[in-house]
């Protein structure tokens, strides 16, 4: 029976070693969070996106660096190490509340998270009130990798990148003089 246990666990440790690591994502291309509701107007179905609005941030930072320093002590040539503050600025996306999309039933494409079409009648149940759905702005299915952690059932709704535009009065506003990084 011991022999038999031992067996078992080799091979299931060997079963394991040739799994090795989980494949790779095809497309690094990762969908979006946001909220959804649907609703039928005669033939029709009108979607409401709530999507988060994103502005750009420049932002300033310090960091230690060091520089060697050459000193004379008790009369030798000395490398001393010194330590020195570096500013730098850096560049960060960050949430600015939320932005309304208004679409129609032809403007998206509906699927569940094993990829298969979910129906315009049953997306208007699913989203009856706001529901987290992810956003995808591509036609191709979303890769496996990147609905890991995603529960069963989220829809997934593609949408052509050009419906999600801002609005015109929402253009990037230009960033303003930033102190150059001292040394």
């Amino acid at each position: 029976m011991r022999t038999l246990l031992i067996g078992f666990a080799c091979v299931m440790l060997t079963a394991v070693a040739i799994a090795g690591e989980p494949a790779a994502p095809k497309s690094l291309y990762r969908p979006m969070t946001a909220y959804a509701t649907a609703k039928a107007e005669g033939k029709k179905t009108a979607i409401t996106l709530k999507i988060v609005e994103t502005a750009t941030e420049i932002r300033m930072n310090k960091k230690v660096a060091y520089k060697d320093e050459e000193k004379v002590v008790n009369g030798k040539k000395v490398i001393e190490r010194v330590p020195f503050e570096v500013a730098y600025t850096y560049q960060v996306e960050v949430p600015k509340g939320f932005r309304e999309v208004k679409l129609t039933g032809i403007d998206v494409k509906a699927r569940d998270t094993a990829g298969k079409a979910v129906t315009m009648k049953k997306l208007t149940e699913i989203l009856a009130t706001e529901t987290p759905i992810l956003l995808s702005t591509s036609a191709d299915p979303v890769d496996p990798f990147h609905l890991l952690t995603t529960k069963a059932g989220t829809v997934i709704l593609h949408v052509d990148p050009a419906k999600l535009d801002p609005p015109a009065k929402a253009l990037p506003v230009e960033p303003k003089a930033v102190p150059p990084i001292l040394e």
